[in-house]
């Protein structure tokens, strides 16, 4: 049995990357719109991931979701921005208890 690999990227990857060095980024920043077409052109990549409250929210859901239908790609994962809220600084991302069969989050 043969398997067709198939492979995504996440659309930071085709934006100007900014550090601690150079905050205005290493290259032009792109709109949500022009890094999936970027990604569009990538021979044999057929899907991108987007990172939650960057790239795709609750108001542009439908257009991210039908630009990126019309691009020939598919999503493959959506990235959720946890990491940056002071939610989630102090414990650990998977810290969870067990209580009568359902698990939960523990603060």
């Amino acid at each position: 049995m043969e398997y067709k690999l198939k492979f995504s990227a996440n659309i930071n990857t085709f934006n100007g990357c900014a550090d601690r060095y150079v905050l205005d980024g290493y290259g032009p920043r792109r709109s949500t719109e022009e890094l999936i077409q970027a990604a569009a052109g990538i021979p044999g990549l057929s899907g991108v991931e987007l990172v939650g409250k960057w790239h795709v929210n609750d108001d542009n859901l439908t257009a991210i979701r039908s630009q990126v239908r019309d691009a020939g790609l598919k999503v493959t994962c959506v990235t959720p921005d946890i990491w940056a809220s002071a939610k989630w600084g102090k414990v650990p991302f998977l810290r969870m208890i067990r209580r009568s069969g359902k698990m939960r989050w523990r603060p």
